[in-house]
């Protein structure tokens, strides 16, 4: 009779032996289950920084979500803010949680947002926060871009003498462009011709 009871009570100890096991890696993963690291990806929409320009900002963690994400307009020893933004994000234990796994930030630096903003280089930095835990504290995600500034207007010098435009003939335009120039051309009526 003992020794039926003793079978009787050895699966349930296996059960429980299981089930002690799954819930101590449940604990063990919540403890250690920290974001990953964020990829970030600054766009702005054009190649320099003038008086205004626009810059697109794609951030995304996947895993827990983002937790808060800072824009600076750096240059020389002075930094602005262009945007910070805090997200909500659920615990480490709750692998369901509501987070913000992606988000577009659209922001504009230049002359006009930093008066003190001098002609050289300037950095446009992004930094975005991921989730930690009780036992680890995970640095940021840090992402710069170094961008020309050009706040002088391009110098723009014809060089042709005499144009003489003849229906249905074509003619040649010459000229010359100043450095700060982005790009350059001939437009003529809805054409445009790069140079």
């Amino acid at each position: 009779m003992a020794i039926d009871a003793v079978r009787t009570g050895h699966p349930f100890r296996v059960i429980l032996l299981i089930i002690g096991v799954v819930l101590l890696a449940f604990v063990g993963l919540g403890f250690f289950r920290a974001g990953s690291t964020p990829d970030i990806k600054i766009e702005p929409a054009m190649p320099v920084i003038g008086k205004r320009t626009p810059i697109k900002i794609e951030i995304s963690e996947p895993r827990r979500g983002l937790t808060n994400v800072v824009v600076e307009l750096l240059q020389a020893n002075k930094s602005i803010k262009l945007e910070e933004k805090s997200y909500q994000f659920g615990s480490q234990f709750n692998f369901w949680a509501a987070n913000t796994p992606r988000d577009i930030l659209l922001v504009e630096a230049g002359k006009q947002i930093l008066p003190s903003l001098t002609g050289g280089t300037a950095t446009i930095r992004v930094t975005a926060g991921r989730a930690g835990t009780w036992l680890r504290s995970p640095d940021p995600a840090v992402q710069e871009l170094v961008l020309p500034v050009r706040l002088t207007p391009p110098t723009l010098q014809v060089l042709s003498t005499q144009t003489y435009v003849a229906q249905g003939g074509c003619e040649v335009v010459t000229c010359r462009v100043g450095d700060t120039a982005v790009r350059h051309g001939v437009r003529s009526g809805a054409g445009w011709f790069p140079g």
